[in-house]
């Protein structure tokens, strides 16, 4: 009823909101296909209206949705679309977790080196934007590589480094995880 409300009105920003909010419910449900329509739908009067920042948000989320599905190319092309809208509109934090996003990708596809990268790149420009979440995210990252890289010793820094932020943090579940890694 909300989105024909929006829509009869011709409120394009509402009716992308709408369309965001029907995939999110469709996303928790454990509906991904449902949820990758509405948010392609989104995508498309965002790209309309010029918003940038939502544009960029709506790929990486979009991208997140493909990485759960296991379609990691997929995923590695809406998140690189995205940090190219995020770059564009000056979004700091949106690059960093982005660049975070696309280092996991090359991670899991056993690429180390290159999600090192991407999570130095990330590093760097949380630390410089004050982004503490997706700073201390990245520094997980990083301590995971080298982990598994057999740098423990390397690895305990970045989890140490990231576990004050964590447990500051609302969200318990990134303290428990990094204690499970410094573990």
């Amino acid at each position: 009823l909300g989105l024909l409300l929006v829509k009869e009105r011709g409120n394009k920003r509402g009716e992308a909101e709408t369309l965001t909010f029907i995939s999110k419910i469709y996303l928790d449900s454990g509906d991904n296909q449902k949820a990758l329509e509405y948010y392609n739908n989104a995508l498309t009067i965002y790209k309309n209206l010029g918003d940038k920042v939502f544009e960029a948000t709506t790929l990486n989320t979009i991208g997140s949705i493909y990485y759960r599905l296991d379609e990691r190319q997929k995923a590695l092309e809406y998140y690189k679309q995205a940090l190219l809208v995020f770059e564009g509109a000056g979004d700091k934090n949106g690059d960093a977790d982005t660049l975070t996003n696309i280092g996991e990708i090359y991670s899991g596809l056993g690429e180390k080196q290159k999600a090192l990268e991407y999570f130095k790149r990330s590093l760097q420009i949380s630390g410089a934007a004050g982004a503490k979440f997706t700073e201390a995210r990245a520094r997980v990252a990083i301590g995971t590589v080298y982990s598994n890289l057999g740098e423990k010793q390397k690895a305990l820094e970045y989890f140490n480094l990231a576990l004050p932020f964590f447990k500051e943090a609302t969200d318990k579940s990134y303290e428990a995880r990094t204690l499970l890694n410094i573990g």
